[in-house]
């Protein structure tokens, strides 16, 4: 019977959505129907489904598994609610923490606290909230957690595909929407109860109000947009943010700087935030760049060895600044290109080095069949070209798991497919390309 009510509500959950993406304003988007939108968001949710499937039978690790970790902290805290509803606010609105009450609670939990703690803010209760507000509804059925995911991951990409659309050129606009939800990292990462979904919807979000505040003008929503989103990064990841901010700051300059000047006031912003990231720490722990970087990649090869990993690579320390700038390139090759030939041993590499095969392609595509007219401002593409690299070389510096650098490359990759779709000139790639001619007009 329970079984038969899971897939009932979570049927519910799923038509929910449905609904909305049939209602709401928000996917009413030009040149792309609604059942494209629909479908795609089905598809989304058995990618969210394989998700569980992988964790639940390829890897039964539930108490260290990501995709289960939040959701049974998130019911640890829901069931405090009817028996001391003090104990729940406490958790929800993170106060009295040392609490005697909370101590039978934080016993049970697995992923509120973090053994790794650099003085910066820590990701997991954020995403283990999130979990409560939606089990209030979903009565504790896990997939109905897998279809709210789901759909915060698309609200994001949707966002960060309405931030570049009028740079698209026809009939690129379902090609790129496409790209952006299908890329395997991004289906696969995005879609289950992780904290990438909040995080594509955040990032997505966020670009949407920065690109319209830049090119269309300020409003307030746009702003209170821009500020929430910021927030959010902050307490999902906040080295996403980090990867960011170098980019919204100076573009933000060269607005007001002008043409003439604005590509060197860019460039200037980008040296000034570098120079204040390896001094920051003398006004906070946290602020201390490299020996986080360092800190981070050494307790992931921690992990690596406690949990034997098979895909552990090696990759240089972090231990000055001539170092971390001599080794960047490296960094961003691991974090977009890896695992390439050298590092396929399975199924799940072999999905991955196809798909740094695809984005070696779409780099190439986008700098060969180019858009000559309506180019896309050289502010926009400086400004995700800078994120792409900022991102690249954080990741690849700390991270030396392949099967984690799928992971966290996902918003660094939904950055790479967005500027491609906008350098690429659709039209003339269907005129050379009579295959995807007729796929478009499927």
């Amino acid at each position: 019977m329970s079984i038969v009510l899971h897939m009932l509500v979570t049927a519910a959950a799923l038509l929910g959505v449905l609904w909305l993406i049939s209602k709401w304003r928000f996917f009413q988007i030009e040149h792309i129907n609604r059942r494209w939108l629909s479908g795609l968001f089905l598809l989304k949710v058995v990618a969210g489904l394989c998700v569980w499937a992988v964790y639940t039978y390829y890897y039964p690790y539930r108490n260290t598994s990501d995709a289960f970790r939040y959701y049974d902290d998130a019911m640890v805290i829901l069931s405090s609610l009817p028996a001391d509803p003090k104990v729940f606010f406490n958790f929800m609105l993170g106060i009295n923490a040392d609490a005697p009450e909370m101590q039978a609670y934080y016993e049970q939990m697995r992923g509120w606290t973090s053994a790794y703690n650099y003085g910066i803010a820590h990701d997991n209760p954020t995403v283990i909230r999130l979990n409560v507000i939606i089990g209030l509804f979903s009565r504790g059925y896990y997939h109905v957690h897998t279809v709210a995911f789901a759909a915060m991951s698309m609200i994001g990409t949707v966002a960060a595909y309405k931030a570049i659309s009028r740079w698209i050129r026809p009939p690129g606009h379902l090609p790129s929407l496409v790209l952006l939800l299908t890329m395997p990292s991004l289906l696969f990462w995005t879609d289950g109860v992780l904290k990438e979904a909040p995080l594509i919807m955040g990032l997505g979000l966020l670009l949407l109000a920065w690109f319209r505040l830049l090119f269309e003008g300020y409003t307030h929503w746009r702003l209170a947009l821009l500020i929430l989103t910021l927030s959010l990064l902050i307490f999902i990841k906040g080295y996403v943010l980090v990867a960011i901010i170098p980019a919204l700051i100076g573009s933000l300059l060269w607005k007001w700087a002008g043409v003439k000047w604005g590509g060197w006031v860019f460039l200037g912003a980008h040296i000034a935030l570098f120079l204040l990231a390896l001094h920051a720490h003398y006004v906070f722990i946290g602020g201390d760049f490299l020996y986080v970087l360092q800190k981070k990649q050494t307790d992931f090869y921690n992990v690596a060895e406690l949990q034997s990993a098979g895909s552990t690579i090696e990759i240089p320390r972090v231990d000055n600044v001539g170092d971390f700038l001599l080794h960047a390139p490296g960094a961003v090759y691991r974090t977009y290109f890896r695992p390439d030939f050298r590092d396929v041993q399975g199924p799940f590499h072999v999905l991955a080095f196809l798909e740094g095969v695809f984005c070696l392609v779409l780099v190439a595509l986008s700098a060969g069949i180019r858009q000559m007219q309506n180019r896309p401002p050289l502010m926009l593409s400086l400004s995700i070209a800078s994120a792409i690299i900022t991102f690249g070389v954080i990741v690849g510096s700390v991270v030396p798991v392949l099967g984690a650098l799928t992971r966290y490359k996902v918003p660094g990759l939904l950055l790479l497919v967005m500027l491609c779709c906008i350098w690429i000139d659709w039209s003339k790639l269907v005129r050379l390309s009579p295959g995807i001619a007729r796929a478009l007009k499927m």
